[in-house]
């Protein structure tokens, strides 16, 4: 008579299928993730692509390009109170002509006018958002006549750059150009030589470096670490204004602050700040934002707009000169650029 048998897995055999199957995962992992990040960077890249034609078609408009931060009417610098950001007055180009028709900059200037409270509560722009980005909160609470929310954006404009005879400590002290550096109060250093900053009106025929060697605008993707409070703030450009706030009248205040624009003084992806963020010497702090340093989630850099629209991932490695000199648009030098 004959025994019917079954077979099945030993032990040894199921540990065995079990550790293949977790290598196999192990390394399926991280070429997942690996593309999902480059998918993730393809559509930041896509962002810049957008604002840089943006950019490119307000210049054509206005023979200008947008003010960095103004407060607010042309002849920008005339205006008082706060006025608006680069992102408010690209609107138009960005597809989003009804929201900024809505607007008013007139009387007290537009971020804190009114009538504008409302229209920016809980507005989303998704292509002033990295979708690697890792920004909380994502909105800031205002209660300016009003409660609103306002979004930050991870997208900031190009100053210019700090002059290395100014600040020696993360510059070769050969690190040296003319680009119209002004030093705030507080150390924040503002610079009046790259593309976008406090009330200019910049052209294609001012960047006489080459539109394709002026870095316009760049990433403020991510959070800071405060090393004397040990936790991760949100330091950027926007400070905690979001990405509307814009630039206070110089002539008639003291107050110099500006938002949304960065002049650059650190290397790229600096994320540490070992001051508490109290703009003492650091020009990196919550209010007062003036030197917030480009950073991001992609491994290994941030990207970047150039004046000629083309987006690129500017590298961790780069050095100082090369970063001060990709930041001004005139300083005759080039900006040996791989």
């Amino acid at each position: 008579m004959k025994l019917n048998r079954r077979y099945a897995f030993t032990l040894v055999e199921l540990l065995v299928v079990i550790a293949i199957i977790g290598v196999l995962v192990a390394l399926l992992l991280p070429a997942v993730q690996a593309a999902r990040e480059a998918a993730r960077r393809m559509s930041c890249s896509n962002n810049l692509k957008q604002v840089g034609i943006a950019l490119h078609n307000h210049h054509d408009t206005l023979n200008r390009f947008p003010p960095g931060c103004a407060s607010d009417v042309a002849p920008f610098g005339t205006g008082g109170g706060w006025g608006s950001s680069w992102m408010v007055f690209l609107l138009p180009f960005m597809e989003q002509r009804p929201l900024y028709d809505q607007l008013q900059f007139t009387g007290n200037s537009g971020f804190v006018h009114a009538n504008n409270i409302p229209i920016y509560n809980n507005v989303v722009i998704k292509a002033y958002k990295c979708p690697s980005g890792i920004i909380n909160p994502e909105f800031v609470d205002r209660d300016v006549g009003g409660v609103r929310k306002v979004m930050r954006s991870h997208y900031v404009g190009i100053a210019g750059a700090v002059d290395g005879t100014v600040d020696t400590v993360m510059w070769p002290t050969n690190a040296t150009w003319t680009d119209g550096t002004k030093i705030n109060s507080g150390a924040n250093h503002s610079s009046a030589a790259g593309a976008l900053f406090q009330n200019s009106q910049t052209t294609f025929a001012s960047m006489t470096d080459g539109s394709s060697n002026v870095m316009v605008v760049g990433e403020q993707s991510t959070m800071m670490k405060d090393t004397s409070n040990t936790f991760q703030p949100t330091w950027n450009a926007g400070g905690i204004y979001g990405f509307c706030m814009g630039y206070g009248n110089a002539t008639t205040t003291a107050d110099n602050r500006h938002f949304n624009c960065t002049t650059i003084r650190y290397k790229i992806n600096y994320k540490t700040n070992v001051s508490g963020g109290t703009c003492t010497s650091t020009g990196i702090c919550n209010d007062s934002s003036n030197n917030s340093p480009l950073i991001s989630n992609h491994p290994s850099g941030v990207m970047i707009l150039l004046g000629d629209g083309s987006v690129r991932l500017l590298s961790d490695n780069t050095a100082m000169p090369v970063l001060g000199r990709l930041s001004v648009r005139d300083d005759g030098q080039p900006n040996q650029l791989d």
